[in-house]
């Protein structure tokens, strides 16, 4: 999903669900951390 919100230019919303996750206990893994990155560049 993050990566989707990222392709569509939605960052705002993409880094919202990546603070969601870790509040509803899903952690972020590196392959979550690079997508939002990229995403951001």
């Amino acid at each position: 999903m993050i990566k989707g919100l990222c392709v569509d230019d939605k960052i705002g919303e993409a880094a919202g669900l990546f603070k969601k996750m870790g509040l509803c206990g899903c952690w972020p893994n590196v392959v979550t951390y690079g997508i939002l990155i990229n995403g951001l560049c």
